[in-house]
């Protein structure tokens, strides 16, 4: 079956990874094979919505294992080259070139790993390079090793899927600053020429996290299916930075979508919280006891649409949705600079731990081949874009703001009008302090049932004000706009007398990504809730 078929761009892949012997025995061989296609086949199923790719280097013996079986079963191959593919081939054999140059036509991406690691004279450098990239980029790297133990800067499977496992290049040292542990799937073989065998086991042995890589395919399989609903078009043949884009834009459309969702459960919760004060307010102060079941029928109202937004996610998603858009914002930012880095990588301790499943999307998504960057890249649309976009920011911000204080501003002015009322009245006509009533009595309680329906009334409307338009962050949106609006205008003006674009590229990134983390810090607490007690 070939590999190139009409898949819809917009979806985030799950990436899988492959390392392995060369000299697997042909017994093992076969058996692998068929462990393979199983696990394949499970991780399909766990998420039918979402595209499986394949990282492979193709070298001889498991590279190219897992990449026929994938090819197989409809999953497209990126290749992942050591070095200039003249140059690899002179590795193999006569009748290994010819298995390599087939395989390498029915892959639907071809490139040289960039070097993560600092320069090195040598082949197996060249390996290592491309192992570990393959590592990085997949959410799940299947192995067909013979559990070997690892040698500091080696470049075989067994540094491979150390590094996969910890989340770190240095083998003697603990990852410390990033929380993202790898997973990865053994299929033990045994290699010819090793004597003794080690003993062989069919079944694959699951090693790493696995209870987050589920999280994460769960996370990546839910925004797929979103996705799917917007009925985007489907697209082939679309450049990986195209693919950046679409996806970025797909999450745009997602949050918005859930941000919308979100404020409508919000402003709902809130009118009802104020319509069960005043129900209540009637049916104490005027003796409506009808009312009783109307003050019930808003509770009920309150915790039905509270439990089914907190079912649905609308505020999770809207929030998530919007740091991974603005991840590959970023991304497509610096590509357009002709500057190579990636955002995954510079995410923070806390984005990595909070959100696992956008760390891991944005790595699958951000495979692509620096050599296809423009060498005449610049930042203008990116410094001059952001500048104009948070400068208007502010003023939106500052407009509702402001709106948010005209009703508040209101509510206060009447309910200072409404008490000043109310001691007029009780002092020159209830007799309250002392003089003669000029009403009766059951006129006078009328009158004072009156000003607390008022004033109750306008308690409710004030507590309408506080849940809704406090949810929004109207002040802090505002502060940020303003603090990102100094740092772009900073930006330009450091454009002007930059030495290294680079440095000023990965130092606009940072400061994105962390102003979007602090954003998602404060919105996470602005969640749907229930304002009575």
């Amino acid at each position: 079956m070939a590999c190139r078929k009409v898949m819809n761009e917009s979806l985030i892949p799950l990436v899988l990874g492959v390392t392995g012997h060369r000299d697997i025995i042909p017994e093992d061989a076969r058996i692998a094979r068929d462990v393979v296609r199983s696990e394949i086949r499970r991780l399909k199923a766990l998420a039918p919505h979402t595209p499986i790719e394949l990282l492979s280097s193709l070298a001889a013996g498991a590279d190219r294992i897992v990449a026929e079986v994938a090819l197989e079963e409809g999953i497209p191959l990126t290749v992942i080259l050591p070095m200039k593919s003249e140059l690899y081939e002179e590795d193999f054999t006569s009748e290994e070139v010819a298995g390599y140059r087939e395989l390498l036509k029915r892959a639907s991406n071809v490139f040289v790993a960039p070097e993560i690691e600092d320069h090195k004279e040598g082949r197996d450098y060249l390996y290592r390079q491309a192992g570990i990239y393959v590592a990085e980029h997949s959410h799940v790297l299947i192995a067909l090793w013979d559990g070997s133990e690892p040698k500091k800067g080696g470049c075989g499977t067994a540094e491979i899927v150390d590094i996969k496992l910890k989340g770190s290049l240095e083998l003697s040292k603990a990852p410390c600053f990033s929380p993202e542990k790898g997973f990865v799937i053994h299929v033990p073989v045994r290699r010819a020429g090793v004597e003794p065998f080690p003993e062989r086991t069919v079944l694959p042995k699951y090693l790493g996290d696995e209870k987050t890589l589920n999280r994460v395919i769960e996370r990546t399989e839910e925004f797929n299916r979103d996705a799917l609903k917007l009925n985007l078009s489907e697209t082939v043949g679309l450049r990986a930075f195209d693919r950046m884009a679409r996806i970025g834009h797909t999450a745009d459309i997602c949050s918005v979508k859930g941000a919308k969702r979100h404020r409508i459960t919000v402003g709902l919760i809130a009118v009802m919280a104020t319509l069960l004060t005043m129900s209540f307010l009637l049916y104490d102060e005027a003796n409506m006891h009808y009312l009783i079941v109307g003050c019930g029928v808003m509770i009920v109202g309150i915790y039905v649409i509270n439990h089914l937004a907190k079912k649905r996610d609308f505020h999770r998603k809207y929030l998530e949705y919007r740091v991974l858009a603005e991840a590959l914002r970023v991304q497509t930012a610096l590509i357009e600079a002709g500057y190579y880095a990636e955002t995954y990588e510079m995410l923070s301790w806390a984005q990595k731990l909070e959100t696992p499943w956008i760390s891991r999307a944005l790595a699958a998504i951000c495979v692509y081949d620096p050599n296809t960057l423009s060498t005449t890249g610049s930042t203008d649309s990116w410094i001059d874009g952001q500048l104009a976009y948070h400068r208007r920011a502010v003023e939106r911000a500052k407009a509702k703001s402001k709106a948010n204080d005209r009703v508040v501003r209101v509510a206060i002015a009447i309910t200072v009008a409404v008490y000043t009322a109310a001691l007029v009245f009780e002092i020159f006509w209830a007799g309250t302090f002392g003089g003669s009533a000029s009403l009766a009595e059951v006129d006078a309680e009328f009158v004072r049932t009156i000003f607390k329906l008022a004033t109750g009334s306008l308690s409710a409307i004030s507590l309408f004000a506080g849940s809704y338009y406090g949810k929004l962050s109207l002040d802090q949106w505002a502060r940020d706009s303003e603090r990102m609006v100094l740092l772009y205008e900073e930006a330009k003006t450091a454009r002007e007398n930059c030495r290294d674009l680079g440095e000023l590229c990965v130092s606009l990134a940072r400061e994105e990504l962390g102003e979007n983390m602090r954003w998602f810090a404060y919105q996470s607490v602005n969640g749907p809730d229930t304002p009575i007690s």
